[in-house]
């Protein structure tokens, strides 16, 4: 799932995504998504380590193809009610734009985006 646009310092360092647009993309998709310029957030969820590392490498192998993608954070976690068990991966990635599309900010216009992204 795209949780927003990719932002840059004057110096060309790429920024975090907002903690409040993180936390709006709470419809996580367990698809890997490619859209160049965005940050996403994918869940990956398994029954057990074994299948979970399976869909870790075929993460791996579908961000491997795109010529600027990273990933900036990832979340382990476990689920256990009774006799149900599931192995969780939360994975904050991002698809770089080239250097010439690249957006900067300043930290004035990163808090001017955020007030006016979520006054709808």
């Amino acid at each position: 799932m795209r949780i927003g646009r990719t932002s840059y310092t004057a110096e060309g360092e790429l920024m975090m995504p907002r903690a409040l647009d993180v936390k709006l993309a709470t419809n996580v998709a367990s698809d890997v998504t490619l859209d160049v310029g965005y940050y996403h957030l994918v869940r990956l969820s398994a029954s057990n380590a074994r299948e979970l590392g399976a869909l870790r490498q075929r993460f791996i192998n579908t961000l491997a193809t795109a010529p600027t993608g990273s990933v900036l954070k990832v979340r382990d976690y476990e689920v256990r009610m009774d006799s149900f068990h599931t192995v969780n991966v939360e994975l904050i990635y991002v698809v770089e734009p080239p250097v010439s599309e690249r957006r900067t900010m300043t930290p004035q216009d990163y808090l001017m985006d955020s007030l006016t992204q979520y006054q709808r």
